[in-house]
């Protein structure tokens, strides 16, 4: 992906892990601080707090990063890479644009309203932007990727041409943010039902049909 070190030139993090630390580990410590900054957001984690989720020493976690800030990244690198390795599966499935687009609606749905740490960690990393502005690079270099499949949908006739595609996939975003609480205060609800219910309002509206948008 865009934000990946060029090919001979690892990060400082990779660095350090190859002469000082197994991937293995590292991983575990990744996977530990994508939790903890989603819970408690950037500015209110401290590498105390890390090491301590993680059942660590502070010195275990400064063994594998130089600084919170790295480990920050290296998180979000993570989760984004593994929700782009999902919306890539996707992509080379087949169907139409428009199935493709469901999908990855379902998948997004799906992830949000499981509590899914890499979901949850990419929906709230726009709140963390002023604290750590380079992450935002890669935010939006993930949404840009997410709303191809929109514009894709929207070039075959599928979606309206007068709605900007990134702006149908930021409120895609804010309505999986919806769900994920609907299903908190309704947890009767399937998540199977609640996901088709949130698409198909996304896509065709709440206005009964004599009452819809005329062409």
């Amino acid at each position: 992906m865009a934000t990946s070190a060029p090919a001979g030139k690892p990060s400082g993090a990779r660095k350090r892990v190859a002469r000082r630390g197994s991937r293995h580990d590292l991983e575990d410590i990744v996977n530990v601080a994508i939790t903890v900054f989603t819970q408690r957001g950037y500015d209110g984690t401290s590498i105390a707090d890390l090491a301590k989720a993680a059942g660590l020493a502070k010195s275990s976690i400064y063994h594998h990063v130089r600084s919170k800030q790295e480990l920050f990244e290296l998180a979000v690198d993570h989760a984004m890479g593994r929700l782009l390795s999902r919306s890539g599966a996707v992509s080379t499935s087949t169907g139409t644009s428009l199935d493709q687009l469901r999908a990855v609606m379902e998948a997004t749905l799906h992830l949000a309203m499981e509590g899914d740490p890499d979901m949850s960690l990419m929906r709230r990393l726009p709140s963390m932007a002023a604290s750590v502005p380079a992450v935002m690079a890669r935010y939006r270099h993930y949404e840009m990727l997410v709303s191809s499949f929109v514009r894709r949908a929207a070039e075959d006739g599928y979606l309206r041409d007068d709605v900007e595609p990134q702006l149908l996939n930021r409120i895609m975003w804010l309505m999986s943010t919806a769900a994920a609480d609907a299903a908190l205060l309704d947890p009767e609800v399937s998540t199977e039902e609640l996901t088709a219910q949130t698409i198909d309002i996304l896509l065709h509206g709440v206005l009964a049909d004599e009452h819809a948008r005329p062409d």
